[in-house]
C-alpha cells in the first residue's frame, strides 16, 4: 500500500521546498477565499482567480504556490502557452 500526501514543491532561489497539505480549517477558509474572490472576479470581469494547485513561474525562475491567487484579465493575455486562458473558459 502507497501512502499518497499531497505535497506542493516550490523552487525557490534554486532550492526545492516542499510544503505538505494544510488542516481542514485552513482548506476551509482557502475555499471560501476562492469562491468569494471567484464571484467578484467573474461578474466583473477583471481576470482568473486559481487555486492552491496551481504554481506560477516568477521571472526570477522561482516557482511559487499560493493558497488563493489572481491574474488580471490584461496579464492573461502575455501568456506564450497556446490553448489556455484567457479564451479556454466562457466568463
Amino acid at each position: 500500500m502507497q501512502l499518497s500526501l499531497n505535497l506542493s514543491p516550490m523552487l525557490v532561489d534554486g532550492k526545492i521546498i516542499i510544503m505538505g497539505p494544510s488542516d481542514i480549517v485552513s482548506s476551509e477558509i482557502g475555499a471560501e477565499l476562492v469562491r468569494l474572490l471567484g464571484n467578484w472576479v467573474k461578474l466583473r470581469k477583471l481576470g482568473r482567480v486559481f487555486e492552491s494547485s496551481g504554481g506560477f513561474i516568477l521571472p526570477n525562475s522561482d516557482l511559487r504556490v499560493a493558497d488563493v491567487s489572481f491574474v488580471a484579465a490584461d496579464r492573461l493575455k502575455q501568456s506564450k502557452r497556446k490553448g489556455i486562458l484567457p479564451n479556454s473558459f466562457p466568463t
